[in-house]
Protein backbone atom coordinates (compact mmCIF):
# COMPACT_ATOMS: atom_id res chain seq x y z
CA UNK A 1 0.00 0.00 0.00
CA UNK A 2 1.42 3.65 -0.47
CA UNK A 3 0.75 6.83 0.98
CA UNK A 4 -0.04 9.70 -1.96
CA UNK A 5 0.07 13.37 -1.79
CA UNK A 6 -2.24 14.61 -4.49
CA UNK A 7 -1.96 18.15 -5.75
CA UNK A 8 -5.28 20.89 -5.95
CA UNK A 9 -6.33 18.86 -9.44
CA UNK A 10 -6.44 15.23 -8.30
CA UNK A 11 -2.93 14.59 -9.99
CA UNK A 12 -0.24 12.78 -7.50
CA UNK A 13 2.19 14.74 -6.69
CA UNK A 14 4.34 12.35 -4.52
CA UNK A 15 4.84 8.79 -2.43
CA UNK A 16 4.91 9.95 1.09
CA UNK A 17 5.44 5.66 1.69
CA UNK A 18 4.94 2.19 1.26
CA UNK A 19 3.77 -0.54 3.82
CA UNK A 20 2.90 -3.50 3.96
CA UNK A 21 -0.94 -4.58 3.62
CA UNK A 22 -2.63 -5.88 6.68
CA UNK A 23 -3.92 -9.40 7.67
CA UNK A 24 -7.73 -8.70 7.98
CA UNK A 25 -8.71 -9.67 4.47
CA UNK A 26 -7.18 -11.74 1.91
CA UNK A 27 -8.88 -13.16 -1.52
CA UNK A 28 -7.94 -16.75 -2.37
CA UNK A 29 -9.02 -18.12 -5.88
CA UNK A 30 -11.96 -19.56 -4.03
CA UNK A 31 -13.28 -17.71 -1.54
CA UNK A 32 -12.85 -14.30 0.75
CA UNK A 33 -11.34 -14.64 4.26
CA UNK A 34 -12.06 -12.19 7.14
CA UNK A 35 -9.88 -12.27 10.07
CA UNK A 36 -11.12 -9.75 12.68
CA UNK A 37 -8.27 -8.36 15.25
CA UNK A 38 -5.42 -9.30 12.58
CA UNK A 39 -2.14 -6.61 12.51
CA UNK A 40 -3.33 -3.82 10.78
CA UNK A 41 -0.93 -0.47 9.44
CA UNK A 42 -1.66 2.80 10.35
CA UNK A 43 -0.86 6.17 10.38
CA UNK A 44 -1.61 9.95 10.89
CA UNK A 45 0.06 12.87 9.09
CA UNK A 46 0.50 15.49 12.28
CA UNK A 47 0.31 19.13 12.28
CA UNK A 48 4.02 19.32 11.90
CA UNK A 49 4.18 17.37 8.93
CA UNK A 50 5.31 14.26 10.49
CA UNK A 51 3.94 11.05 9.66
CA UNK A 52 3.47 8.24 12.32
CA UNK A 53 3.10 4.74 11.33
CA UNK A 54 2.93 1.59 13.54
CA UNK A 55 1.69 -2.12 12.62
CA UNK A 56 -1.01 -2.93 15.67
CA UNK A 57 0.81 -6.33 16.75
CA UNK A 58 3.41 -4.49 18.04
CA UNK A 59 3.54 -1.49 20.61
CA UNK A 60 5.83 0.61 17.92
CA UNK A 61 5.30 3.90 16.56
CA UNK A 62 7.91 5.18 14.39
CA UNK A 63 7.81 8.66 13.52
CA UNK A 64 9.45 10.17 10.03
CA UNK A 65 10.40 13.58 9.52
CA UNK A 66 8.80 15.31 5.96
CA UNK A 67 12.08 14.41 3.85
CA UNK A 68 11.35 10.38 4.87
CA UNK A 69 14.10 10.29 7.70
CA UNK A 70 13.32 7.78 10.41
CA UNK A 71 13.59 10.23 13.16
CA UNK A 72 12.23 8.17 16.63
CA UNK A 73 10.96 4.92 17.43
CA UNK A 74 8.31 4.81 20.22
CA UNK A 75 7.44 2.20 22.16
CA UNK A 76 6.08 0.97 25.00
CA UNK A 77 5.51 -2.78 27.05
CA UNK A 78 2.19 -4.19 26.48
CA UNK A 79 -0.16 -7.27 27.10
CA UNK A 80 -2.18 -8.56 24.11
CA UNK A 81 -5.43 -10.31 25.89
CA UNK A 82 -7.13 -13.11 24.24
CA UNK A 83 -9.89 -13.13 21.82
CA UNK A 84 -12.30 -15.08 23.79
CA UNK A 85 -15.50 -16.88 23.17
CA UNK A 86 -17.88 -14.06 24.20
CA UNK A 87 -16.00 -11.52 22.14
CA UNK A 88 -16.20 -13.38 18.91
CA UNK A 89 -19.89 -13.60 19.83
CA UNK A 90 -19.94 -9.91 19.74
CA UNK A 91 -18.19 -9.52 16.49
CA UNK A 92 -20.64 -11.95 14.76
CA UNK A 93 -23.68 -10.59 16.63
CA UNK A 94 -22.99 -6.79 15.33
CA UNK A 95 -21.76 -8.63 11.65
CA UNK A 96 -25.49 -10.70 11.54
CA UNK A 97 -27.83 -7.57 12.37
CA UNK A 98 -25.55 -5.35 9.73
CA UNK A 99 -26.15 -8.07 7.04
CA UNK A 100 -29.64 -8.68 7.50
CA UNK A 101 -30.10 -4.87 7.43
CA UNK A 102 -28.56 -5.18 4.24
CA UNK A 103 -31.03 -6.97 3.30
CA UNK A 104 -28.81 -10.45 3.02
CA UNK A 105 -31.67 -13.16 3.25
CA UNK A 106 -31.31 -15.55 6.26
CA UNK A 107 -30.23 -18.60 4.11
CA UNK A 108 -27.12 -16.92 3.09
CA UNK A 109 -26.21 -16.09 6.46
CA UNK A 110 -24.58 -19.24 7.29
CA UNK A 111 -22.20 -19.08 4.42
CA UNK A 112 -20.94 -15.14 5.17
CA UNK A 113 -20.38 -16.37 8.93
CA UNK A 114 -17.75 -18.94 7.06
CA UNK A 115 -15.77 -16.30 5.55
CA UNK A 116 -15.21 -14.78 9.36
CA UNK A 117 -12.20 -16.15 11.88
CA UNK A 118 -10.29 -14.10 14.56
CA UNK A 119 -6.60 -13.47 15.55
CA UNK A 120 -5.63 -15.72 18.74
CA UNK A 121 -5.03 -12.33 20.57
CA UNK A 122 -5.90 -8.66 19.96
CA UNK A 123 -3.58 -5.92 18.93
CA UNK A 124 -1.37 -4.20 21.13
CA UNK A 125 -3.44 -0.95 19.99
CA UNK A 126 -6.52 0.67 17.28
CA UNK A 127 -5.47 3.73 15.98
CA UNK A 128 -2.09 6.18 16.19
CA UNK A 129 -3.04 9.94 16.14
CA UNK A 130 -0.83 13.26 16.15
CA UNK A 131 -1.68 15.90 18.87
CA UNK A 132 -0.95 19.30 20.04
CA UNK A 133 2.71 20.46 20.65
CA UNK A 134 3.87 17.34 18.66
CA UNK A 135 2.23 14.62 21.04
CA UNK A 136 1.70 11.10 20.15
CA UNK A 137 -1.63 9.71 21.05
CA UNK A 138 -1.91 5.69 20.86
CA UNK A 139 -5.66 4.44 21.42
CA UNK A 140 -5.38 0.73 23.24
CA UNK A 141 -7.71 -1.97 22.77
CA UNK A 142 -10.66 -2.47 24.85
CA UNK A 143 -11.35 -6.25 25.04
CA UNK A 144 -15.13 -6.38 24.22
CA UNK A 145 -16.56 -8.56 26.96
CA UNK A 146 -15.48 -6.22 29.08
CA UNK A 147 -17.75 -3.29 27.48
CA UNK A 148 -20.59 -2.09 29.71
CA UNK A 149 -24.26 -2.58 28.82
CA UNK A 150 -24.67 0.65 27.58
CA UNK A 151 -21.76 0.50 25.73
CA UNK A 152 -22.81 -2.88 24.49
CA UNK A 153 -26.64 -1.55 23.46
CA UNK A 154 -24.83 1.51 21.01
CA UNK A 155 -21.95 -1.15 20.10
CA UNK A 156 -20.42 -0.57 16.76
CA UNK A 157 -17.42 -2.60 15.72
CA UNK A 158 -16.07 0.25 13.29
CA UNK A 159 -15.93 2.77 15.91
CA UNK A 160 -16.43 0.69 19.53
CA UNK A 161 -13.09 -1.57 19.03
CA UNK A 162 -10.61 1.02 20.68
CA UNK A 163 -10.57 2.19 23.88
CA UNK A 164 -11.85 5.15 25.33
CA UNK A 165 -8.28 5.44 27.02
CA UNK A 166 -5.72 6.78 24.50
CA UNK A 167 -1.93 6.83 25.92
CA UNK A 168 -0.25 10.41 25.22
CA UNK A 169 3.87 10.56 24.64
CA UNK A 170 5.66 13.73 24.24
CA UNK A 171 7.45 14.88 21.07
CA UNK A 172 10.70 13.28 22.03
CA UNK A 173 8.46 10.03 22.66
CA UNK A 174 8.22 10.13 26.46
CA UNK A 175 5.11 8.80 27.98
CA UNK A 176 3.15 11.36 29.72
CA UNK A 177 -0.14 9.23 30.86
CA UNK A 178 -3.58 8.35 29.67
CA UNK A 179 -6.41 10.78 28.29
CA UNK A 180 -9.82 9.52 28.14
CA UNK A 181 -12.28 10.32 25.87
CA UNK A 182 -15.62 10.26 26.18
CA UNK A 183 -17.61 7.37 25.47
CA UNK A 184 -18.84 6.99 21.32
CA UNK A 185 -16.46 9.79 20.56
CA UNK A 186 -13.88 9.62 18.09
CA UNK A 187 -10.87 12.26 17.54
CA UNK A 188 -10.11 13.25 14.08
CA UNK A 189 -8.28 16.72 14.59
CA UNK A 190 -5.94 18.77 17.09
CA UNK A 191 -6.14 22.64 16.99
CA UNK A 192 -4.17 24.29 20.07
CA UNK A 193 -6.42 23.20 23.04
CA UNK A 194 -9.92 21.90 21.19
CA UNK A 195 -9.98 18.78 19.69
CA UNK A 196 -12.42 17.86 16.61
CA UNK A 197 -14.58 14.82 16.60
CA UNK A 198 -17.19 12.48 15.33
CA UNK A 199 -19.34 11.71 18.97
CA UNK A 200 -22.53 8.80 18.27
CA UNK A 201 -25.78 8.81 20.01
CA UNK A 202 -27.59 6.35 21.49
CA UNK A 203 -29.46 5.87 18.44
CA UNK A 204 -26.20 5.87 16.65
CA UNK A 205 -26.49 9.47 15.07
CA UNK A 206 -23.34 11.23 14.49
CA UNK A 207 -22.79 14.61 15.58
CA UNK A 208 -19.78 17.03 14.54
CA UNK A 209 -18.44 18.28 18.12
CA UNK A 210 -15.28 20.62 19.16
CA UNK A 211 -14.18 19.73 22.89
CA UNK A 212 -11.88 21.83 24.70
CA UNK A 213 -9.67 19.35 26.72
CA UNK A 214 -6.43 20.03 29.25
CA UNK A 215 -4.10 18.21 30.32
CA UNK A 216 -1.72 18.72 33.79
Amino acid sequence: DRLLALGASGQVTDTLFSFTSGGSFSFTSDRPQIRFFAPEPTWDLTPGDQLLYGVSDAYRIWVYEPAGTLKRIVSKPFSSPPVEEGDKAIVLEFLEQAWTDAGVPPQALEQLRSVVEFADTYPAFARVQGGPEGTIWVQRIQPLSQLSAEALEAFNFLEDVGSPNWEVFDGQGRFLGTFPMPLRFAPRLFIGDEVFGVSRDELDVQHLVRMRFVMD
